[in-house]
């Protein structure tokens, strides 16, 4: 799991429910919502079999607390900050490379398809061969005054998500190559990604039968196995695919060979691991394991995801690796970048922002032009770098897997949003919200709400941040059509100079603390007040 927390609360009072294990060892952990009460369940698998007694080896907490998940998250934190997965912080890892500071805005496309499920995954002649992409992201580019974070997506011979039956890629090899030299030869870093544990055996926007592939390379050996014996798959609407056991040395080499191959293509970073990266349970009894889930599971995937990376490295010694969604805390030091898929709490970035940054990802609810908008904002007062999607023309989009049957964004207005924010994270925000610490927020009133399905937000987000020098930064980004004006209580004693920068404007003030301060901001503005 990305953490091992679970908090309730309410007026009355919280209830804290946590374990205490440094090594990430398997755990089911999950609460459940009822009519009078919460149940937070959690399961612990040691590894045994039979009937008997074992010792956990490490502490289950279980406590109260006054506050809201903020309280709960700072209790954890406390904990984790001790851990050897938190030894280095992002301004101190030397295994991350600069230009993630440069916070370059992610740009995702597809080379077929209009998304994951929708047939026939036809050809896009703006992206195929990907070479026919580069002028589409030369206009973003020059839109944006910034390099750029290319995500290039459906890109395997197979089918979007087609693994390991995935060479050579859509277009050729060699104009994927030129693609990669070009990009980076313009200050770019380009990314491809692949399916983690996924042994794909069907795709139907394609009519993809994997099975002769499968059967020829001895995939059955590589699968894990549920409890009566029977593969474990994944099914779903537009594919199929076998889980490998990462106790296999086959799975193990199915997984390296498909990241070998792709950082070989010359791309800046590899996102291997996807859909939560993490091991899943085999009960095979021929694996070398226990038969049952176990500590086994932690020591397997801990092993795999190191030779993932020194997999990478030694064919392309510079490229970053990435992961779909939140990476283990006990992995923290092994990625360099993740895929956020970030939404309205911000638990991640407050637990472990300094360590490690990620982009914003997909789904985040980008239902219309405030939406997309909204979505930025959202994303880059809790410290993600931007990303947006690509539709036919080089067009952006409002989400991925959405039919490009619908309207077109405001182009300009969301470009300049895009650089706005791009330019205010790598610049005058850079070191709370690139190299930060994430703190509990200081009071931010009088902002405007809206809905749009994921219950109100303010107009106006904000968060408040520390920097590694012990400067505090809030955050501001008014995302709509309209002036706000919010109000923002500096918290603190004594008389204290802060800084107001507000859309490229510097106000020097001194004041008595505890105050507020009024912040009018035009629409789509952003603003940090600083206190050093």
């Amino acid at each position: 799991t990305s953490t091992q927390l679970m908090a309730y609360y309410n007026d009355a009072g919280g209830l804290y429910v946590a374990c205490d294990d440094p090594k990430g060892l398997p755990k089911f952990i999950d609460p459940l919502l009822e009519k009078d009460g919460v149940t937070l369940g959690l399961g612990h698998y040691p590894g045994t079999r039979g009937p008997g007694e074992t010792n956990l080896p490490y502490h289950v907490v279980i406590g109260t607390f006054h506050g809201d998940w903020y309280a709960a998250a700072e209790i954890y934190r406390n904990w984790a900050s001790q851990q050897p997965f938190c030894a280095t912080k992002l301004n101190q890892r030397t295994d991350i490379p600069k230009w993630l500071a440069d916070s370059p805005p992610a740009i995702a496309f597809p080379m077929r398809g209009q998304g994951d499920w929708d047939p026939p995954a036809a050809e896009n002649p703006e992206y195929t061969p990907l070479t026919n992409a580069l002028p589409y992201l030369d206009k973003l580019a020059a839109a944006l005054e910034s390099p750029l974070l290319p995500i290039v997506f459906n890109w395997e011979n197979g089918g979007p998500w087609v693994q390991p039956d995935a060479y050579p890629p859509v277009g050729g090899e060699a104009a994927f190559r030129e693609f990669m030299s070009k990009a980076k030869a313009r200050g770019w870093h380009p990314m491809i990604y692949g399916d983690g544990l996924c042994w794909v055996t069907s795709q139907k926007n394609t009519n993809y039968d994997g099975m002769p592939y499968f059967r020829a390379h001895d995939g059955e050996s590589a699968v894990a196995r549920k409890w009566d014996g029977s593969f474990l798959e994944d099914v779903w609407a537009w594919r199929k695919n076998y889980v490998t056991c990462v106790g296999t040395e086959k799975g193990r080499q199915m997984i390296l060979n498909m990241t070998r191959r792709m950082a070989e293509l010359g791309p800046d970073v590899v996102q291997q691991f996807d859909q939560g990266p993490g091991p899943r349970a085999c009960y095979a009894a021929n694996h070398g394991h226990p038969p049952v889930p176990g500590p086994w599971m932690a020591e397997a995937f801990d092993g795999l995801v190191k030779a993932d990376m020194a997999t990478a490295r030694s064919v392309n010694p510079t490229v970053a690796m990435s992961c779909e969604g939140a990476p283990p805390e006990t992995q923290l030091q092994n990625f360099q970048v993740w895929d956020a898929r970030s939404r309205t709490c911000p638990l991640y970035s407050f637990l472990y922002h300094e360590y490690a940054n990620g982009f914003q990802g997909f789904y985040t609810n980008r239902l219309n032009d405030e939406a997309l908008r909204a979505s930025v904002a959202r994303a880059l007062v809790t410290g993600y770098i931007i990303q947006f999607t690509l539709r036919d023309k080089g067009l952006i989009e409002y989400d991925w897997d959405q039919t490009w049957t619908r309207a077109v964004p405001d182009q300009a207005g969301f470009l300049d949003w895009a650089k706005r924010g791009s330019h205010f994270r790598a610049g005058v925000a850079r070191d709370y919200l690139v190299y930060g610490r994430m703190l509990r927020p200081w009071t931010v009133s009088g902002v405007s709400q809206r809905n749009f399905g994921w219950g109100p937000e303010p107009l106006v987000q904000s968060a408040t941040w520390q920097a590694p020098d012990g400067g505090v930064g809030v955050v501001l980004a008014n995302y709509g059509d309209l002036p706000e004006s919010p109000r923002v209580e500096l918290e603190g004693q004594g008389t204290r100079k802060f800084t107001i920068y507000l859309d490229g404007q510097k106000n020097e003030q001194e004041a008595e603390l505890p105050r507020a301060v009024d912040i009018k901001m035009e629409p789509r503005s952003l603003c940090l007040i600083e206190l050093k």
